[in-house]
């Protein structure tokens, strides 16, 4: 009688080949999981600040000035920024909701400048893929300093960008 030798289960390089697969294909796809969270985070503040930009807008032609970016309170458009409160201007028109809050370690990621005159604001927000179409490195000067990523902005219709800077407000 003949004896049959089969070998089941696989050999330790065969495994050590598929686990290095595994964990290649693994780091190649957290990266670009990554770098979507990112862009998702980024399409959203730019979201939010088209419709800031879109409320104040409507607040100008409702009452002729932009409102004051006086400081961190709860009405307004600081307010607003922090997620404390709505804008309004006191004779019950109300221009946007709360939002959520913008915060990143403390620190506000939307800023709101408005002109001395209250006839022209800029909005900025710091994006985190410095790789952005939308960035406009170096544009947002003094006003608005970004550590990491780049400067995001929106500034008012009646405002004029000279050489690719903005206008000091």
């Amino acid at each position: 009688m003949k004896k049959i030798n089969k070998k089941f289960g696989f050999t330790l390089v065969e495994m050590l080949v598929v686990i290095s697969i595994i964990g290649i294909l693994t780091s190649v796809l957290a990266g670009g999981y990554v770098n979507s969270q990112k862009n998702s985070r980024d399409a959203a503040r730019k979201i939010q600040l088209k419709s800031i930009s879109d409320a104040l807008n409507s607040f100008y032609a409702d009452n002729g000035v932009y409102p004051s970016d006086d400081g961190i309170g709860t009405t307004g458009v600081n307010g607003l920024i922090y997620g404390q409160g709505q804008l309004d201007d006191g004779k019950g028109n109300i221009y946007i909701k709360k939002m959520p809050k913008e915060m990143k370690d403390d620190l506000q990621q939307i800023k709101y400048v408005v002109s001395s005159t209250g006839k022209s604001f800029w909005l900025f927000t710091n994006l985190e893929n410095p790789e952005d179409r939308a960035c406009n490195s170096g544009a947002c000067g003094s006003v608005y300093a970004v550590d990491k990523g780049c400067c995001y902005a929106i500034i008012s219709s009646n405002t004029q960008l000279t050489g690719g800077m903005l206008p000091t407000p």
